[in-house]
C-alpha cells in the first residue's frame, strides 16, 4: 500500500463535495473556470510533490499544523479538479473552509482528516 493510499477515500469525498458544491453555483467565481488549465494539467505525482514542498514549510510550532498540512492538500486538489488558477481569490479559499467544516463536522471523517495530516506531515519529512 502506497502512503497516498490512506488519502483515498478522502480524495473521492473532497471531489464529490466540490462537484455538488459546483454544481450549486449560480454563477462562476473570480479565479476560476471550467475546463483544463494550468492547475488541471499537473499529474497526481506532481500535485503531490507541490503539496509536500508546502507542507514541509509549515513552521513546526503551528498549533494547528496538522489541520494545516491537510488544507493545503485539500486547496491543492480542488484546484485541480475545478480547474482553478488562483488559489488565493477569496471566493476560492471560502470553498475551502466550506468543504474542510463540512468535513470536519463528520464525525467519520474527523478522524480520517487528522490522520491524512498526519501522514502528510511525515511524507513531507521523508
Amino acid at each position: 500500500m502506497s502512503p497516498i493510499d490512506p488519502l483515498g477515500p478522502l480524495l473521492a469525498r473532497i471531489r464529490t463535495q466540490a462537484s455538488s458544491l459546483e454544481r450549486n453555483r449560480a454563477q462562476p467565481h473570480p479565479g476560476s473556470h471550467s475546463g483544463t488549465g494550468a492547475a488541471g494539467e499537473q499529474t497526481a505525482p506532481e500535485l503531490m510533490d507541490g503539496v509536500l514542498v508546502e507542507v514541509a514549510n509549515l513552521s513546526a510550532d503551528l498549533p494547528d499544523r496538522r489541520r494545516r498540512a491537510f488544507r493545503l492538500f485539500l486547496e491543492a486538489v480542488l484546484a485541480h479538479e475545478l480547474g482553478v488558477e488562483d488559489q488565493n481569490a477569496s471566493t476560492f479559499q471560502d470553498l475551502v473552509e466550506r468543504v474542510l467544516a463540512s468535513m470536519e463536522g463528520d464525525g467519520r471523517l474527523r478522524h480520517a482528516l487528522e490522520h491524512a495530516g498526519d501522514v502528510l506531515l511525515e511524507m513531507a519529512t521523508r
